[in-house]
């Protein structure tokens, strides 16, 4: 059996502006560097330099609609698939949508799935709080 992280966000934005901030890299860099990372563009796609001087290498791949961002990693030591969609639900209201999954249901497995679910939904709130308000937290 395969794990799978889903978490969902409400963001006070239109559809469009929400993907600008998640497609354009430019925009997706300057949201890293609020929070002291460093978000570089590769070939493959992004290397992500964390604080703690690690670094996790993001596999973009072609989203498939209605993705906006789909990508390979192994954050948590284990490869797994993300797929992040945008729905519009009101002219100033998005769904933000983080699939990510990958896990076996292991007690390892489940420890990482575990972290994952807990990145994502702080990620998410973050997001909200810097597209909604243009706040840092």
């Amino acid at each position: 059996m395969r794990l799978r992280a889903i978490t969902e966000m409400y963001i006070y934005k239109p559809q469009n502006e929400v993907l600008a901030n998640i497609i354009n890299s430019d925009k997706l860099i300057a949201y890293f560097k609020l929070y002291n990372h460093s978000l570089q563009v590769n070939s493959d796609g992004y290397i992500w330099h964390k604080p703690d001087k690690t670094s996790v290498t993001i596999r973009l791949k072609s989203p498939q609609p209605p993705m906006a961002l789909s990508f390979d990693w192994d954050f948590t030591n284990t490869d797994t698939q993300v797929q992040i969609s945008v729905q519009q639900i009101s002219p100033s209201l998005s769904l933000l949508k983080i699939v990510e999954d990958g896990w076996t249901a292991t007690d390892e497995g489940i420890s990482r799935y575990n972290k994952q679910i807990k990145l994502w939904s702080f990620f998410s709130i973050r997001f909200k709080l810097y597209l909604e308000h243009g706040l840092k937290v």
